[in-house]
């Protein structure tokens, strides 16, 4: 009988915590705004993603695609969902957008920001998936959203902090990989999608 009550207790316990931590994480991030312009910029990018606050790796997978696309000459704008500000009434060739995943969902930050996106059909949107591993189910929320309100959605990846994001390369730093995979992938959707080459 002790023993049942000091299982449930640690149960208990480990779900008020877990609750506690979600709630934070789930909490807007700090405010990010960055841009990376090309000198012969044609086309324009819009990249939204919520930091997280433990990980940043949502941070350096964006920059790893707006650099890669920079060489197509396109200018990417980099910004929070509260950070968007008067952005949200341009028009882009480009969103990608970039989530994180809590509780096998997409963070609420990204996807409120989808859900209030403005004259969304037709928009070309990329989707990176982020997390420990466990992503499936969130990329898949995304994408049903995503292609409810009839925007395109050319391509969608998952990348992950602690599983492998490539098997072959265990013996390099995890983020290190998915920043190149990343890079390599933008510029394979920059060619594909928009028939242009680096300049």
């Amino acid at each position: 009988m002790y023993l049942l009550k000091w299982l449930l207790g640690g149960i208990v316990g480990l779900a008020v915590i877990w609750y506690f931590l979600t709630m934070y994480v789930q909490q807007p991030g700090r405010d990010f705004s960055e841009d990376l312009l090309s000198s012969n910029a044609k086309r324009h990018a819009l990249f939204v993603f919520d930091p997280d606050p433990f990980y940043n790796l949502d941070e350096k997978l964006c920059m790893s695609f707006a650099r890669a696309i920079r060489d197509f000459g396109f200018n990417a704008y980099l910004r929070s969902p509260n950070a968007v500000g008067e952005l949200k009434d341009r028009e882009f060739d480009l969103l990608v957008l970039c989530t994180n995943t809590y509780n096998w969902a997409p963070d609420d930050a990204v996807r409120d920001f989808w859900r209030n996106y403005p004259d969304p059909q037709d928009q070309r949107v990329v989707l990176m998936t982020l997390g420990g591993g466990s992503t499936a189910r969130a990329r898949q929320i995304m994408e049903k959203s995503i292609q409810e309100r009839k925007a395109q959605l050319l391509a969608s990846k998952e990348f992950w902090s602690w599983k492998p994001n490539d098997e072959d390369r265990m013996d390099e730093k995890n983020s290190e990989v998915a920043q190149e995979m990343v890079h390599l992938w933008a510029m394979a959707i920059a060619e594909e999608h928009f028939r242009i080459h680096p300049e």
